[in-house]
């Protein structure tokens, strides 16, 4: 009978256990907002949650000032396209390729699985190879030098080295 009381006061304390965790509330580049315990680069802002928020479970209220994203053209792209269709191909392939790399590293944070955050960080190098190679392009074209600058300045959100 003493084995049973103490094999049911071992499932209940177990049971019962709390987490202790610290829990963050992270922004997205997208401006949506993650709750994880584990933040990262992919991450534009993050703040632990303070308060009652850690001593258990809590409700995730919709935040009143949050941005309202527009799915528009970047306004560079909108003028490169008036103004010079080769220029604009070149602001395309570069924020493309950012935005590719952003999305790798969201995939690596996000990911569970020691093999996906591995195939994460295969195509992070990929971008970061390929942002060479278009780097090299680049100083090959016929493009102004502030055509150029502004190329490249799209490119340095991706870092050269991981």
């Amino acid at each position: 009978m003493l084995r049973f009381f103490y094999l049911v006061s071992a499932v209940l304390m177990l049971s019962l256990t709390v987490s202790f965790a610290e829990t963050y509330r992270c922004k997205m580049a997208d401006g949506r907002l993650i709750y994880t315990d584990r933040p990262g680069n992919a991450f534009v802002d993050c703040q632990i949650m303070e308060g009652e928020m850690n001593k258990g479970s809590f409700n995730v209220l919709p935040v009143k000032d949050a941005p309202v994203l527009k799915t528009n053209e970047a306004p560079e792209t909108v003028r490169a396209n008036v103004e010079d269709p080769a220029y604009a191909s070149w602001v395309e392939r570069a924020q493309t390729l950012v935005k590719d790399y952003d999305d790798a590293v969201r995939a690596r944070y996000r990911e569970t699985f020691a093999a996906d955050q591995r195939l994460a960080i295969q195509m992070i190098n990929k971008i970061t190879g390929e942002k060479q190679d278009l780097l090299n392009e680049l100083s090959k074209t016929s493009l102004s030098s502030s055509k150029k600058k502004s190329v490249q300045t799209i490119l340095d959100q991706i870092p050269s080295e991981q």
